[in-house]
């Protein structure tokens, strides 16, 4: 199963949203970006929830312009509810103090003047959270499989 991100953001920060979009994808990553799954006719929260349910990161661009958004709030608040990693991405510049439930919380700093630092760590924090469930995966394929094999052979510890 490939690694997912749901990537949350304000709307007036699409431009930079699509920086890191293209990161996740340039590394194979499964990136879900609302702006990119508009269904006329759907319910956007119902969508919203599931996506970060299915997610195994939430990465959250949160900029002056969106620090203050209730959509960019509640999604980090999905995200913990759902138990996901949360990787916030702060605009420099923002206090401490407005980060909410994220105060305390480690943070990719970002800066829009010279976005080129901030996203090489973001691509770097990608590529280790998606090699290290590729591990994991792989090692629980390892045991299921061997598990298998086990029973195959008839060591499945009935005489």
């Amino acid at each position: 199963m490939a690694y997912r991100i749901f990537l949350g953001h304000g709307n007036s920060d699409g431009k930079w949203a699509e920086s890191i979009y293209n990161i996740g994808k340039d590394l194979g990553i499964d990136v879900y970006c609302f702006n990119n799954d508009i269904q006329p006719g759907e319910v956007s929260a119902t969508k919203l929830q599931e996506a970060i349910r299915d997610s195994n990161e939430v990465v959250i661009l949160i900029t002056l312009k969106s620090v203050d958004s209730q959509y960019v709030n509640q999604e980090i608040g999905y995200g913990l509810r759902d138990k996901r990693i949360i990787t916030p991405v702060v605009q420099i510049g923002i206090p401490e103090e407005k980060l909410a439930m994220l105060k305390g919380v480690d943070y990719i700093p970002f800066n829009p003047i010279d976005p080129k630092n901030s996203l090489t760590l973001i691509f770097k924090h990608l590529m280790k959270n998606k090699s290290k469930k590729e591990r994991t995966d792989s090692l629980i394929g390892l045991s299921v499989g061997g598990l298998l094999l086990l029973l195959l052979l008839g060591g499945g510890g009935k005489e």
